[in-house]
């Protein structure tokens, strides 16, 4: 009964994503960015390309609860402004530059209810005297549309949203600020599409938001010094058709967060977790591209959690990874050419079926994880081990038998013995090498000099003549350094040569 439920619970989930994704999906293709604004508008339509403005040195600030600053009297003042905030007229920023000199932001909005757009400005060097301080930061702001800025090179934030809903953060480059390309803290139902994210610390960072989440779909987060997506203590996001890569830590990272949706995302070569998940609870992880990363899904903590229909392939270490968890569902994934597949440790009460496992070192490894259900999967081409675990039921799996053994090595070490040897086998093969080519000449040498010694040794004793090899008759030349014999026909010729004595190399006088 147990296991029927959680499989209802599945389904319904994963219906509940499928319609998500289709309606997140026709509302962007049918409006694209014109979130908020009626189709009739033809200011919105219309930029007004004429005119560009470089405010640098008078950064913009509006605040609609003070008349020194509220949006009428900044439009009624400013050439840059216009419009009258309503839905079919919304108050319009466009084509400004603002270097923002390292203080402040360079656009900030706060208290704000009317309808407004900011578009095609560039906005940087904005200072970092606040955390939210950014390119353009919204504080209790509601119903703007912030699309086709280029927010760079700023000392906090590309882009930040606080206390801020109902806001639309689109087709904008957020690339090269010190903290986060995008941030949104206590803020709900904002949507950010189609934006290019890129070298910033985290990409995307959404903390202490509650439902209704927020909608991130669409965008391109790479080469982040952290992690791509970051989002924390935050309920009912859904983070969705994200191209998410090489980013230094992971691709997407959750924690302490319930009830958000991460779904057909394409997340590969991030230097960590293609995603991340720690101490969250209800977490659908469903139809995602994970490859190339150093681990595909890495789950620690938390319980209640869905990792439904991914394809966790060609991960390095491995494909899908669940630490001190309880009651998780791992259903209908292709996880392969991992170097371990699936692998539990300290998790209980998971149901792990129909899963195709395959080609991976290691296929399954559960390490003191007990009573999970391992049902329906296909493990062909691996290895399955089981480690000081009760209770774990197998039933209908095709690849491995219905118990599964301890490894008797694992497979780390196993390589490291055989590169070892291997390096002894290359140490020896040179070794063995060096004497053939070159102690046969060294050998020969000495052979040569200690019969060249014997025999001048017995040369001398026999008063034979070194040079000719015969005995002396007449007359006799003695070195007087080593007392070696030379007729005296050979003393003189070795002296005409100018050679010396050919055992002590002492010079031959006569």
């Amino acid at each position: 009964m147990k296991s029927t439920k959680r499989i209802a619970i599945i389904i319904t989930t994963l219906i509940q994503v499928s319609l998500l994704i289709n309606s997140v999906n026709s509302y962007s293709r049918s409006t694209s960015v014109e979130m908020f604004f009626k189709p009739e508008n033809q200011i919105e339509k219309n930029p007004n390309s004429a005119n560009y403005w470089d405010l640098t040195g008078s950064p913009i600030y509006i605040d609609d609860s003070d008349p020194n600053y509220n949006w009428s009297k900044t439009a009624a003042d400013n050439d840059w402004c216009r419009g009258n905030g309503s839905q079919i007229n919304p108050f319009i920023i466009e084509n400004i530059t603002i270097d923002g000199q390292g203080s402040g932001s360079c656009i900030e909005i706060r208290r704000s209810n009317k309808y407004f757009i900011i578009r095609n400005c560039t906005l940087y060097r904005s200072g970092s005297s606040s955390d939210e301080d950014g390119g353009i930061n919204l504080m209790f702001v509601n119903n703007g549309k912030v699309f086709d800025n280029n927010c760079s090179y700023n000392n906090a934030n590309g882009i930040s949203l606080k206390w801020s809903n109902d806001n639309s953060i689109s087709g904008n480059i957020v690339n090269n600020n010190d903290q986060y390309g995008l941030r949104t803290s206590l803020s709900a139902s904002n949507i950010i599409t189609l934006n290019n994210i890129s070298h910033n610390n985290d990409g995307i960072f959404l903390a202490n938001n509650d439902p209704p989440g927020n909608n991130i779909s669409h965008n391109i987060v790479n080469n982040n010094y952290n992690n791509g997506i970051h989002l924390y203590v935050s309920r009912g996001n859904n983070i969705l058709d994200n191209k998410i890569y090489s980013n230094n830590n992971s691709g997407i990272y959750d924690v302490d967060c319930h009830h958000n949706v991460i779904s057909n995302n394409e997340i590969y070569n991030n230097d960590y977790s293609g995603i991340e998940i720690d101490n969250s609870e209800s977490i659908t992880t469903s139809m995602n591209e994970i490859n190339s990363n150093e681990y595909g899904i890495h789950l620690e903590g938390g319980m209640d959690n869905v990792i439904f229909g991914n394809n966790a392939t060609y991960n390095i270490n491995t494909g899908i990874v669940l630490l001190d968890s309880v009651n998780n569902n791992i259903a209908n994934n292709n996880v392969n050419n991992n170097e371990i597949g699936i692998y539990l440790e300290n998790t209980n009460n998971t149901d792990i079926s129909d899963n195709n496992i395959f080609n991976n070192t290691i296929g399954l490894f559960l390490n003191e994880s007990n009573h999970n259900n391992i049902i329906g999967n296909n493990l062909t081409y691996n290895l399955c081990y089981e480690l000081n675990c009760n209770g774990n039921y197998f039933k209908d799996n095709v690849g491995i038998p219905d118990t599964l053994d301890p490894p008797d090595r694992f497979p780390f070490e196993t390589i490291v013995i055989a590169l070892i040897a291997f390096l002894i086998l290359i140490i020896s093969f040179g070794i063995l090498f060096f004497k053939r080519k070159f102690f046969p000449k060294i050998a020969q040498e000495t052979r040569e000099l200690q019969r060249t010694e014997a025999e001048v040794s017995v040369e001398k004793e026999k008063h034979f003549c070194v040079v000719h090899r015969g005995k002396i008759v007449g007359a006799v030349y003695i070195c007087p350094e080593c007392e070696t014999y030379y007729c005296m026909k050979c003393a003189t010729v070795l002296k005409k040569k100018g050679e010396t004595c050919w055992a002590c190399h002492n010079k031959i006088e006569l």
